[in-house]
């Protein structure tokens, strides 16, 4: 995935801005059904257990993906109708399309702006149901000097579109977005309102995350083990363990313990923003579980 210095700005105002929510509202709180439970580890050394809010989960998956199912209203009879658009995530969380003035779609908004816009995490790949996903509400709006604001940034990321940029029947339209039904699997789900959602910003880890898990799963499954008997005091068989998440906070996992599922999290250290400071997070792990189980390396 390619990185845009336009779409995220680390030094940022959507980067400090997290430092100002010393608490997350009751619409970003997260919602764990009783069949998965989220289990903190009892091994925290931040105290705390913090995690990226839902806003900042939602803007993750806006930077790290560059399509979408749009929905928009009928013309004629009111009707949902969903079509398939390509992105370019903008720095403060809304979206630019750009589309043909005879599509569907784009007749539909100009009857009624409201639309909703559907991203998913890994979308036709894997159980669609575990994975995240967000859908963004609002509303879409012709940008009339758009060819002049975002013709290069559109470029740079759907190069295929340098063919049709310049025909006159497309446009750029803005999603405006009000507010975000974000879902982070089963049982993970929220409605987070415009303000607390464009006051999030990615996490600095989303190009590195699907290859830390990778890694991990391929080859250090042992160590995730350990970690699960060393700091939850498991004694029951784990049949089966993988990384699933991890954030600039720590990371998850998925276990099977004496032959039930469990979802487990545990905590970084500090803060990490590098894929550098997560391998040094987790090799440190790895020699204090083997401490506690009293392992030789």
């Amino acid at each position: 995935m390619r990185c845009n210095a336009y779409l995220y700005k680390p030094d940022g105002p959507h980067h400090k801005a997290i430092h100002r929510r010393k608490e997350r509202s009751m619409t970003q709180q997260e919602e764990i059904n009783d069949n998965e439970k989220l289990h903190r580890s009892t091994y925290d050394p931040r105290e705390g257990h913090e995690l990226p809010t839902h806003g900042d989960y939602a803007r993750t998956l806006t930077i790290a993906s560059h399509q979408g199912v749009l929905s928009t209203i009928d013309r004629e009879d009111g009707t949902p109708y969903g079509s398939i658009v390509e992105l370019l995530p903008l720095e403060d969380g809304d979206f630019v399309f750009f589309i043909s003035g005879m599509a569907a779609h784009t007749k539909n908004i100009r009857k009624d702006p409201r639309v909703s816009l559907l991203i998913a995490e890994g979308f036709g790949q894997g159980y669609a149901l575990a994975l995240s996903r967000a859908t963004f509400l609002g509303e879409a709006k012709r940008v009339e000097d758009g060819l002049a604001l975002y013709r290069e940034k559109y470029i740079e990321v759907h190069p295929e579109s340098a063919f049709y940029i310049d025909f006159p029947d497309f446009a750029f339209y803005r999603l405006h977005v009000n507010r975000v039904r974000y879902i982070g699997g089963f049982g993970r789900m929220s409605w987070v309102p415009g303000e607390e959602y464009h006051t999030s910003y990615p996490d600095p880890l989303w190009k590195h995350a699907n290859g830390i898990i990778t890694h991990m799963n391929e080859d250090h499954k042992h160590n995730m083990i350990s970690y699960v008997k060393a700091f939850e005091k498991v004694e029951d068989d784990i049949t089966d363990i993988e990384m699933n998440v991890v954030d600039r906070f720590g990371f998850e996992m998925r276990a099977v313990v004496g032959g039930k599922g469990r979802t487990i999290r545990m905590s970084f250290s500090e803060e990490v923003r590098d894929a550098g400071q997560v391998r040094k997070e987790l090799v440190a792990l790895a020699q204090k579980a083997r401490e506690i189980l009293g392992e030789t390396t």
